[in-house]
């Protein structure tokens, strides 16, 4: 691109309605914002790009829970 740009990047990740469930980001790009749209779970990273700039986001999760509870992922 010729010019500069504003970008938004779109993501979700887990999400527990349980407390002893926890859900950790990980990475070196923290969302700009969280729960977008009140979507739990939902993320945006929003940026500006200048020309032929690249930017790379790193980010993951981290599950946890008590040993001797049994876990199951529904969409």
């Amino acid at each position: 691109h010729e010019r500069a740009i504003t970008i938004s990047v779109l993501d979700q990740v887990p999400t527990s309605k349980q407390q002893d469930i926890k859900v950790e980001l990980t990475g070196k790009s923290p969302p700009t914002r969280r729960d977008v749209d009140e979507k739990r779970g939902v993320m945006v990273w929003e940026t500006t790009l200048q020309p032929d700039e690249e930017r790379q986001i790193d980010f993951g999760y981290r599950i946890s829970w008590p040993a001797g509870k049994s876990v199951t992922y529904r969409r």
